[in-house]
């Protein structure tokens, strides 16, 4: 390789860490100053029947993760932490993963949630790779900007989806159904008090720090007993 291609690499990764970092201490300023252990959640972890479930429904551990597609420490998340989440605990079927869509950036969130749950309901297989692709999709810089769009959220679903029906996908995002889905996970964050994004709660406990996977074992090594 020659040397400006090195360069132009480690230009990269370190933009990325940087990136990274950046996100993780976005959302670190946005917490209390004096939180300092995990915190009990009082609201119970009641029906998640139409929330979409990565893993075995019969898992004794329930992660939830609450997120927002234009948040960029979600964004992180997802590329770096939730790759973990899945390979040690989903995968082996410790525990399971349901996902409340966040919408604290209004109309794009808005979009970005209905659509997803519109393929969860048609093709939940692909809802995950929906999911990480439109984070991938959001912009390393100037996220606030609006992005988030029909055209792009149907672009995200055919690569997850290839043969999805688009009209009638499309068509489902104002049916009754959907819309009461999207609601329902604003009732969500209301009951869990979310007041940030992305929260983790782990069998009704909330990790103050949702990148530290230490403190996500200790929780779940607890739930296991």
């Amino acid at each position: 390789m020659s040397s400006s291609k090195e360069r132009s690499m480690k230009w990269i990764v370190l933009s990325t860490v940087i990136l990274v970092i950046a996100a993780v201490v976005i959302f670190l300023a946005t917490g209390s100053s004096n939180d300092e252990q995990p915190q009990q959640n009082v609201a119970p972890i009641s029906d998640l029947a139409e929330q979409p479930i990565l893993g075995d429904a019969q898992a004794k551990v329930t992660i939830i993760e609450f997120a927002d597609y234009k948040c960029p420490a979600c964004k992180a998340w997802s590329q770096y932490v939730y790759p973990e989440v899945k390979k040690r605990w989903i995968d082996s079927g410790v525990a399971k993963l349901a996902y409340v869509h966040t919408n604290f950036h209004g109309e794009e969130s808005i979009l970005g949630a209905t659509a997803g749950e519109a393929l969860w309901d048609v093709q939940p297989d692909a809802f995950w790779t929906y999911v990480k692709s439109l984070y991938d999709r959001q912009p390393e810089s100037s996220h606030d900007d609006a992005w988030i769009t029909e055209d792009v959220v149907t672009e995200v679903a055919l690569q997850a989806a290839p043969k999805l029906a688009v009209d009638a996908w499309r068509a489902s995002w104002t049916s009754e159904r959907i819309v009461k889905r999207v609601a329902r996970d604003d009732e969500l964050v209301q009951k869990f008090n979310v007041q940030r994004t992305p929260t983790i709660i782990i069998n009704g406990t909330t990790l103050n720090d949702p990148f530290d996977l230490d403190a996500m074992q200790q929780i779940i090594d607890e739930a296991k007993e």
